[in-house]
């Protein structure tokens, strides 16, 4: 996520060794992400390669 001073946030996955791959906020990886959205409960939808990926919402 980008604030608006530009500052980033990983909610999950890495900043390297792009691929599509399930899992924890450490395992999970990401190819080629070409939009987000995010519902009322808080949770993010990833558009990712030709996947659509739900991070969930923890509280």
């Amino acid at each position: 996520m980008v604030s608006p001073t530009g500052e980033t946030k990983v909610f999950a996955g890495s900043n390297s060794d792009a691929a599509i791959v399930d899992g924890g906020i450490s395992k999970a990886r990401f190819k080629y992400i070409w939009a987000i959205a995010a519902d009322r409960q808080g949770n993010l939808y990833v558009f990712d390669d030709h996947y659509l990926r739900k991070i969930e919402k923890v509280e």
